[in-house]
């Protein structure tokens, strides 16, 4: 499978399976729940690769980084998250819109390996809005 990630803010980061190399989707609602829960939270983690490159290709990563940093009460902290699942033959799988998303939490870790690290950023879409995430396939059953 293959990954794309576009984060719509101030500026439009765009990121492809060369730096994407998982997904995780989940609508959760509390575990205590007797009935359908109106309080559900749908969340994306997000991981990928980090490369100590030296032309730079992987420099758009910071910018998570920066995402992660920004305090709740800007307007910035909430941004469009547009995630594509491409399967076989490069078919979309699934596509996963969240327009009001935050981030949650933020990780990198490093190691010895040719320069090569990991991320993985936890995003979810803003609670009072979450009936209007977008889930969608190209796929016929």
């Amino acid at each position: 499978m293959g990954f794309s990630l576009t984060i719509e803010g101030q500026e439009t980061l765009n990121y492809d399976g060369k730096i994407i190399d998982g997904v995780q989707a989940s609508l959760s609602t509390p575990r205590d729940s007797r009935a359908k829960s109106t309080d559900a939270a749908m969340t994306l983690v997000i991981s990928g690769k980090l490369h100590a490159d030296r032309g730079g290709a992987n420099s758009p990563t910071v910018e998570l980084f920066k995402w992660a940093q920004v305090p709740a009460e800007k307007k910035e902290a909430y941004r469009k998250v547009t995630v594509q699942i491409e399967g076989v033959s490069n078919t979309k799988f699934r596509t996963i819109i969240l327009d009001k998303a935050f981030v949650i939490d933020y990780n990198e870790i490093y190691n010895s390996q040719a320069g090569v690290g990991i991320f993985t950023v936890v995003i979810r879409q803003k609670v009072d809005v979450i009936d209007a995430v977008t889930v969608e396939s190209d796929l016929s059953l």
